[in-house]
């Protein structure tokens, strides 16, 4: 097996010992020992931090089936990566896992239980003021061997979390509002900002710490450690528990994003998300913007790194003076 470039798979980044291949293999098959799932976990933190994927060697031949490491709320996994059936020109480039490999994927049975598609579920209105940092760096391996029930928790398939808190703050500083066309009031990106700010300090993310405190709304700062933002997040290291990571907050108009990049009005420099840029699911995608983002940033896996932007929510806005959320241009 080795670690291989995400999406150019014909170009390898590290080879895997062979203790390497078996203790993954293992511990798929759910026959791992301790040491066989400390070292998987090992395998799979470390091809997710180079941004690659897991190529089996279960296959004779040129192309061989491939693994996509993942990261949820609480544990890490593997996903087999096949073409889907509507895609027949990808069958050959992403061939199934040998009927002997623990990797195999049974078409004739039922789907993979981490494959299988979700609904979204709407999120109630929440009235408390808390806001949700992010979770502690797992720790451990996904149980493969437990129930749907179970195993199905840790999908994303609510609306996204970012999203609800984006959504509370403009509802709470009113900039979702449209006033009258007779009030003649002059709007302005600055003063809309001022009011996401000021609206901020009704949430806070610990006990001793609001949104606000937490949060820069200038781009700049999140690659100046000695910015009073990232002077503040230094600040409040010793306040955080264990169970959440240290994490920082942005509010920032941009004029485009893309899956894992925004481009900030305020730099020159766009911003690479580390895992996803979410946007509204309604509404015609390729007619939006600009956009209204919040990103949330932690300092790494050691919590001793550079700023770090982990997820980022895309709300497409009218313009950059009103901030009134939209769903796309055809408002």
């Amino acid at each position: 097996m080795r670690i291989v470039v995400r999406n150019s798979p014909a170009h390898g980044l590290a080879t895997l010992e062979e203790c390497e291949a078996v203790a993954l293999r293992a511990w798929y098959g759910n026959a791992a020992s301790s040491e066989d799932e400390a070292i998987a976990l090992s395998v799979i933190k470390r091809s997710r931090l180079m941004d690659g994927w897991i190529e089996c060697d279960c296959l004779p031949g040129r192309y061989q089936p491939l693994l996509a490491p993942i990261q949820q709320e609480h544990t890490y996994t593997l996903r087999r990566l096949l073409p889907k059936d509507e895609d027949p020109g990808r069958h050959e480039e992403r061939p199934n896992h040998a009927h002997a490999c623990p990797f195999h994927v049974d078409k004739d049975a039922a789907p993979s239980r981490f494959d299988r598609g979700y609904h979204l579920r709407p999120l109630p209105k929440s009235e408390r003021s808390c806001i949700d940092a992010l979770p502690a760096i797992p720790d451990r391996l996904a149980d493969v061997s437990a129930s749907d029930r179970i195993r199905s928790v840790e999908r994303n398939d609510r609306p996204s979390r970012l999203g609800s808190i984006l959504w509370r703050v403009l509802d709470k500083a009113g900039t979702n509002v449209i006033p009258p066309l007779q009030d003649e009031r002059d709007f302005s990106l600055r003063d809309q900002l001022a009011r996401l700010r000021s609206a901020a300090r009704e949430f806070r993310v610990l006990r001793t710490w609001t949104l606000n405190a937490l949060m820069s709304t200038w781009a700049a700062d999140y690659r100046d450690p000695d910015s009073r933002w990232q002077r503040l997040l230094a600040t409040s290291r010793p306040d955080w528990p264990e169970t959440v990571r240290r994490t920082g907050f942005m509010g920032l108009f941009a004029t485009s994003v893309s899956t894992q990049t925004i481009i900030p009005a305020s730099s020159a420099r766009k911003i690479d998300i580390l895992a996803k840029v979410r946007q509204p699911l309604r509404g015609d995608p390729t007619s939006r913007g600009p956009f209204l983002t919040l990103l949330n940033v932690d300092f790494g896996d050691d919590d001793d790194g550079p700023a770090r932007a982990v997820q980022a929510y895309a709300q497409p806005v009218y313009n950059g003076d009103t901030l009134f959320p939209v769903e796309s241009g055809f408002e």
